[in-house]
């Protein structure tokens, strides 16, 4: 994400929250972590391809019909996966996405079975014809279904008499196992090989074993929906991710313009509140005061993303006044910082 606004989403998006004692309170923002995976960071445009055609589509179509997963169904499947793949990075500006349309052979046909990996000669004719970096590719693709009936009693006062009366439910579980590979064309590398079984359950219930039945969502449609949450959630992998930290905050103790700077925290006034604890801690008679005032700003410093320099000033806090928040805070802020550098390395 551009610095700037990083930096600007971390500042809008600061509130203030817990009563922790009567002289401090949290302070809550956004923190940005790094993707599970690093994909090298000149892999901006990203073509999604097919590769699960059956090679042998008469054995195929024989498994769809033994299996009872109807005919196309894993081929209709595997598009959801991708459609999935596609909504999941569209939710951050780290990949443009190149549906290519490609539905290539690579499986075997029968159950689930992973193909060797493309030659390079293939990604980059691939890359070249949809002009991107890199490749991220289903390489292999099988689903199941299962219903799963049963029935419990519930007691129930009928007529002032209780009564046994029956429930009827049912349980659809889907199973989705995808094989993903991501191929980055400059440096000639696989960056990820995934290969991951995933379990959907939906459940229905009703008087009669019919009406369960009647309610339960269609096997074919919650198997599209796996498949699409299937890609979602793997799209997760390949960009960064935010989280909801909490901050310790003084609003008092020592000098009243530790309460001035806290009123301007409440409206935003984060360049004003610094400059009252700048003051703080160059004039104030209170070390106790000037103590909080340097944490806060370390506070403040974090809130623009300045990392080093919320160090600094947290681990002066601690040292120089004893403010017991900011020891902890100082590890707060080294794992920040060392989940910034692994989120640049995985840019270069």
């Amino acid at each position: 994400m551009n610095k700037f606004l990083n930096f600007f989403y971390l500042a809008v998006s600061v509130l203030v929250l817990t009563i922790l004692s009567s002289c401090s309170k949290s302070v809550t923002m956004s923190a940005e972590l790094p993707a599970q995976v690093g994909v090298g960071g000149n892999l901006k445009n990203l073509a999604l391809v097919n590769r699960t055609q059956p090679t042998d589509k008469k054995l195929n179509t024989l498994e769809g019909i033994i299996s009872g997963e109807g005919l196309y169904q894993d081929q209709r499947g595997s598009y959801k996966i991708l459609d999935g793949i596609s909504q999941g990075l569209g939710t951050s500006d780290r990949f443009q996405v190149k549906p290519t349309g490609l539905y290539i052979k690579g499986s075997s046909g029968v159950g689930f079975s992973v193909a060797p990996p493309l030659s390079w000669k293939e990604v980059e004719d691939i890359c070249k014809k949809h002009q991107a970096d890199g490749l991220c590719v289903l390489e292999g693709y099988d689903s199941n279904s299962q219903i799963l009936p049963s029935s419990t009693t519930v007691t129930k006062v009928v007529n002032n008499v209780s009564v046994q009366v029956p429930t009827f439910n049912v349980a659809l579980k889907v199973t989705i196992r995808a094989a993903i590979r991501i191929y980055n064309l400059k440096d000639k590398t696989i960056k990820d090989e995934y290969i991951q079984d995933r379990v959907f359950n939906w459940s229905s219930s009703g008087n009669t074993a019919i009406e369960a039945m009647n309610t339960i969502i269609d096997k074919s449609q919650a198997t599209d929906r796996a498949a699409t949450n299937f890609g979602r959630d793997y799209a997760q992998r390949l960009i960064p991710s935010y989280v909801t930290v909490s901050r310790v905050y003084y609003q008092k103790g020592g000098d009243d313009r530790l309460k001035t700077a806290w009123r301007k925290s409440q409206v935003n006034d984060w360049n004003g509140a610094g400059q009252l604890f700048e003051e703080i801690i160059k004039n104030s008679p209170s070390n106790k005061a000037r103590g909080k005032a340097t944490h806060n700003l370390a506070v403040i410093r974090e809130i623009y993303n300045r990392l080093d320099e919320a160090k600094e000033l947290a681990a002066k806090a601690y040292s120089d006044y004893g403010v017991k928040a900011s020891r902890d805070y100082v590890q707060q802020l080294l794992a920040r910082i060392e989940n910034e550098r692994r989120i640049q390395e995985q840019l270069k």
